[in-house]
């Protein structure tokens, strides 16, 4: 409840006024909580997430079916990028990212298929990161 509203119930005493006062807060309240809920859940994930890589074998190739995910993409070229064209490439996605309250740390780089088969292994097409 924010100052002004508490003010004005001050200078308007009734019990109708509190009641809305009290009703918009607590419904506040439950949008925050889902949120919260939601930001919990990416978490956990990405906690079992770091647990699995950290125990996969490494050099070896898994094929793994992961469940649909939301992404945040960023269709933009990339030649042979450096932390600096990383950050700002994340920055750029972060401004699209309205209903997050952390970031994972979930960034990926993405080559187009024909670009793999031609060879070319330098570019990347597209940065994305778990929403």
């Amino acid at each position: 409840m924010t100052l002004e509203a508490i003010g004005e119930f001050l200078r308007d005493r009734n019990v109708s006024g509190i009641l809305e006062l009290l009703e918009a807060q607590k419904m506040e309240i439950a949008a925050k909580q889902r949120e919260l809920k939601i930001t919990k859940r990416k978490l956990e994930r990405r906690i079992q997430s770091i647990k699995d890589a950290l125990g996969s074998p490494i050099d070896e190739i898994q094929l793994v079916t992961l469940d649909k995910q939301k992404f945040l993409l960023l269709e933009t070229k990339l030649v042979n990028p450096d932390n600096d064209d990383l950050e700002m490439a994340v920055q750029e996605l972060e401004k699209n990212q309205k209903d997050s309250l952390v970031f994972l740390g979930k960034v990926g780089l993405s080559i187009l298929k024909n670009h793999l088969k031609e060879g070319s292994l330098e570019t990347y097409d597209f940065v994305f990161f778990d929403a």
